[in-house]
């Protein structure tokens, strides 16, 4: 089994330059807070990334990566990683890949009583909004609130034909 299948990522139809990867958290994925571990969060995206970064005709291995981590997942959401790719060169790439939260599976974590915000806001009280653009703006795939950013650079070279 694949380490995306043994944590239960679901992919979409990839197109050029493009990927969804699906995960809905359970406990297995949780870290002591009792929220989603940052490597489960860092995985799906770097699915994303290998994905997208590898539907054309070249093979894509990764030169770098950056996550930044904005809320809290926790049980029963899912989670949708999107990339998208932002750049593409001769033999450099660079994704951009947001990890959105697309409902609850259950009515505790429906309720919105959970934290949302950075890693600071530890007494679990909602984060002020923050100024600019919505969720819904131009490009966006659909409602759900950004868990985690990620941006990653790949190395491209052309992709080897079948070994005869």
């Amino acid at each position: 089994m694949s380490f995306a299948g043994l944590l239960a990522f679901e992919r979409a139809p990839a197109e050029s330059g493009r990927a969804v990867v699906r995960a809905r958290v359970t406990a297995e994925h949780l870290n002591m807070h009792g929220s989603a571990h940052g490597g489960f969060l860092y995985s799906l995206a770097d699915e994303a990334f290998a994905i997208a970064s590898n539907s054309r005709e070249a093979d894509a291995v990764a030169l770098s990566v950056h996550i930044d981590y904005f809320r809290p997942a926790f049980p029963g959401d899912l989670l949708v990683a999107t990339a998208a790719e932002e750049h593409l060169g001769r033999s450099v790439a660079t994704y951009r890949v947001e990890v959105r939260r697309h409902g609850a599976l259950d009515a505790e974590n429906a309720t919105g009583q959970r934290g949302s915000g950075t890693a600071g806001n530890a007494d679990g009280a909602p984060a002020p909004a923050e100024d600019g653009p919505e969720d819904d703006g131009p490009g966006d795939d659909g409602p759900g609130e950004t868990v985690a950013l990620f941006t990653g650079t790949v190395y491209r070279r052309p992709r080897r034909g079948a070994a005869g």
